[in-house]
């Protein structure tokens, strides 16, 4: 698929929630064109410390053997922090057709199901975009980015202190995989209730680097995690590029520990849109497809269309 052409808010009805999305969007950086859509030339100015964050490459080496998927973490990261410098909220411009999508089949779920909306959590927020516009749209709500990326995460506290949105909005610099209740609530300095919990592009990746390990049998990582937030009383929203949503979600059903808990799940949404994939340093836009997005809800209780014990 090319690239999209013409004006950003072109087909998008007024008063939806991806209107206002894109709105927002551009009142933080005012693009009006998809072609405008490219990285920043120069690095964004935030509160950096570039020497802060050197990797030493000899200690990666000699301890890559010993923990599983370091190296690639490491990677992972250091790339981020390339490209959070040089996209900042320009990243959510390429997502926020699938943001919008996953918000609002969550909306309208937690109306159904009487599920509050006072704690969001991104895990992999990057620059935010996503999470800066939650907490716009719910004025009472509690806000908690995490990523790995340290520049990420200081490119989005910046935007939020001009936002003027920082007393709702927390980072976190952790791997989601380690991140629990009970850390986050220590990290933040308070309770959360029952949050819902984003992930959106995640779950295909977030055992990638488990994937040698033969003690953990496939989606074990990735199928455990969502079931221990359900466990927790979040509701967990998945929004992925996949084909197949119901398999996806049949395989994540199977794979996770859901004994003696009385769970809601099922397909909310699912549309092609488009989107890019395939980001390198010499494309950090990357390329675009128009790829078939499903959004998946996993909570506690009764509510969704299937229930699985």
């Amino acid at each position: 698929m090319r690239k999209p052409k013409g004006r950003i808010l072109d087909g998008l009805q007024a008063g939806t929630l991806a209107h206002d999305y894109a709105q927002f969007l551009q009142r933080q950086d005012p693009l009006e064109r998809w072609e405008d859509v490219v990285p920043h030339a120069e690095d964004i100015a935030c509160s950096v410390d570039p020497g802060r964050y050197t990797m030493r490459k000899d200690l990666v080496d000699r301890l890559s053997g010993k923990v599983p998927g370091l190296r690639e973490l490491l990677a992972n990261v250091e790339f981020a922090d390339h490209a959070a410098r040089r996209l900042g909220l320009r990243y959510a411009y390429l997502r926020f057709q699938q943001h919008a999508l996953m918000l609002e089949a969550t909306e309208r779920l937690a109306a159904d199901i009487r599920f509050p909306l006072g704690t969001f959590i991104e895990a992999g927020c990057f620059t935010g975009g996503f999470l800066h516009f939650l907490a716009r749209r719910h004025p009472k709500a509690r806000a908690i980015g995490i990523d790995v990326s340290p520049v990420a995460l200081d490119v989005a506290s910046d935007m939020a202190r001009r936002m003027r949105l920082g007393r709702r909005m927390h980072w976190l610099e952790v791997d989601f995989l380690l991140a629990g209740r009970q850390g986050i609530e220590s990290a933040i300095g308070t309770g959360m209730g029952r949050p819902v919990v984003f992930l959106c592009n995640m779950i295909s990746t977030l055992g990638h680097r488990f994937a040698d390990v033969p003690a953990v049998a496939p989606w074990q990582i990735e199928a455990g995690l969502i079931s221990y937030w359900v466990r927790q009383g979040a509701m967990v929203i998945l929004c992925e590029r996949h084909d197949h949503p119901d398999l996806l979600l049949e395989t994540l059903v199977h794979a996770g520990e859901w004994k003696g808990l009385n769970a809601g799940v099922s397909v909310l949404a699912r549309q092609h849109l488009p989107t890019t994939m395939q980001m390198t340093r010499e494309n950090l836009v990357g390329k675009w497809f128009n790829a078939m997005t499903c959004v998946l809800a996993f909570h506690g209780g009764d509510g969704c269309s299937e229930a699985w014990m």
